[in-house]
C-alpha cells in the first residue's frame, strides 16, 4: 500500500494494522493448508510401527522432487499412498492423474500419455493433449504399470529420465 502525503500517524497506524493482519492471515493459511495436504495421512488406518514408519516416509518424500516409484500388491493401498504424497508435497496445487495401464492397448496407451490429434473435418484438427501435458507439475500415477508392453515401458523411462518427449504426431517436444 501506498501512504497518501502527507503523511499522517493515523493512516500509517492503520496501514500498519492492515499489514499485520495480512501477515496473520498469510501465516494461518498456509498452516491450514499444511493441516489439509496431510489429510490422507490420517486415511492410512493402523497404528502398528510399519504404518508409522510408512508415514514418516510419506512425509520425507513429499519434500523430494524426483520421480517415486512405488511397488506393493494389488489391493496394498498404492494408489493411497501416491495420493498421501501428492497432497503432502510442493505438487499439492498442481493435478493428480491417475492412469490404469492394465485396461489399454500399446496404441491406446500411447494416444492416453502422449495426447493425440483428431481429424475434425477437412483441413481442421483437434490436438487433445496427453496425460503427460495434463499432470504437468503435479502427479501422474501409473496404476499396473508392469502391464505395459516392454517397448513402452522403455520409453517411458526414457521420458522419466529426460523431462520431456517428442509428440509422436505434430513432432514437438513437449517438456
Amino acid at each position: 500500500d501506498l501512504l497518501p502525503q502527507p503523511y499522517s500517524a493515523d493512516v500509517f497506524s492503520v496501514l500498519l494494522g492492515t499489514a499485520a493482519q495480512r501477515a496473520r492471515l498469510q501465516s494461518e493459511n498456509r498452516r491450514l493448508k499444511r493441516q489439509l495436504q496431510n489429510r490422507n495421512l490420517r486415511d492410512m488406518v493402523g497404528q502398528s510401527p510399519a504404518m508409522n514408519q510408512l508415514r514418516q516416509q510419506v512425509h520425507q518424500i513429499a519434500e523430494l522432487t524426483g520421480n517415486v516409484l512405488l511397488v506393493g500388491e494389488a489391493g496394498s493401498g498404492i494408489d493411497l499412498v501416491a495420493q498421501a504424497l501428492h497432497d503432502a508435497g510442493r505438487r499439492a496445487h498442481r493435478p493428480f492423474v491417475k492412469l490404469d495401464c492394465s485396461v489399454l492397448s500399446a496404441e491406446a496407451l500411447e494416444a492416453e500419455l502422449f495426447g493425440e490429434v483428431e481429424v475434425t473435418g477437412p483441413g481442421r484438427s483437434v490436438r487433445h493433449a496427453g496425460r503427460f501435458e495434463l499432470a504437468d507439475g503435479g502427479t501422474l500415477l501409473f496404476d499396473n504399470a508392469h502391464q505395459i508392453a516392454l517397448p513402452m515401458q522403455r520409453r517411458l523411462v526414457q521420458v522419466l529420465r529426460d523431462g520431456a518427449f517428442q509428440h509422436p504426431i505434430t513432432g514437438e517436444r513437449v517438456r
